[in-house]
């Protein structure tokens, strides 16, 4: 498998793989585009594969003070979508699949969405009204000055199973330094306000629509798919047995051999 990093202005780009067909990757926040490497290895021979960093992640640049977290997000990344290719999105990297396949339809052959965090769909419910909640009791924890405890908690929610003292104390303080960026996040997937929900914008969407979830992970995101396939007709739920919300990195084989399916059936198309 090709494995090459592309040093970019201000974001910094993993490759994988060596296939005839193109895709871009996103990851997850506190992410960074190297944790798509056991994926990508199951489609070497399928698929070549771009996979950014985030600005403020991996390698890449810093986010510019007073901006959008999800405008700087998505014009980063944007300019890699450069020609027809498969776009594939994991939690917070799914929000940005979809904006950017609202944004250019037409250089979208294929769009898999790995549980993106757009609470937003969910039906309404006590369990998503206390779960806003938490959301603001931790962004209050946070500007009291309890960074660590906030990012611990995150962790624990939405991470891979791994204790936070697991984790090296450098890994720990990144994860720290960037947990501005999750708790910034919430006015699009909590309140759309980028509008990318609203029925006349979803109705452009017309390429295949893979979902993925866990079997395992949080109650809330089987509600944000269930809310995604109300809205896009056309999207296919698959659910990976026993796997959490981390499901990119503890089961990559099971997630590559859905992802397989829409990358086959449009080159097949596409050779009719």
């Amino acid at each position: 498998m090709l494995d090459k990093d592309v040093q970019r202005p201000t974001i910094h780009t993993h490759e994988f793989g060596q296939g005839p067909d193109r895709a871009l990757f996103l990851h997850c926040s506190l992410g960074h585009g190297g944790m798509w490497r056991g994926v990508a290895s199951e489609l070497s021979e399928q698929i070549t594969i771009t996979a950014p960093d985030f600005p403020e992640h991996g390698r890449s640049g810093p986010f510019p003070k007073g901006k959008d977290v999800h405008d700087v997000s998505t014009d980063a990344v944007a300019p890699l979508l450069d020609q027809p290719m498969h776009v594939v999105g994991h939690s917070f990297g799914g929000t940005v699949a979809l904006r950017l396949a609202l944004r250019h339809p037409e250089r979208v052959k294929s769009l898999a969405l790995i549980e993106p965090v757009m609470f937003c769909a969910a039906s309404p419910s006590a369990a998503l009204s206390e779960m806003r909640q938490k959301e603001r009791d931790l962004h209050q924890m946070y500007h009291d000055g309890q960074q660590e405890e906030v990012t611990r908690l995150f962790n624990r929610r939405w991470g891979a199973g791994q204790p936070w003292m697991g984790y090296s104390p450098q890994m720990r303080q990144m994860m720290i330094r960037q947990m501005h960026h999750v708790l910034a996040t919430g006015p699009t997937i909590w309140d759309d306000i980028h509008d990318l929900l609203l029925p006349q914008r979803l109705a452009k969407l017309t390429c295949p629509i893979t979902l993925i979830r866990g079997e395992a992970t949080d109650p809330i995101l089987r509600r944000v798919h269930q809310g995604l396939n109300t809205r896009l007709p056309q999207a296919k739920d698959h659910v990976v047995p026993n796997a959490g919300h981390m499901l990119v990195l503890t089961h990559p084989k099971e997630v590559a051999d859905i992802l397989k399916g829409p990358f086959s059936d449009v080159a097949q198309a596409s050779s009719l």
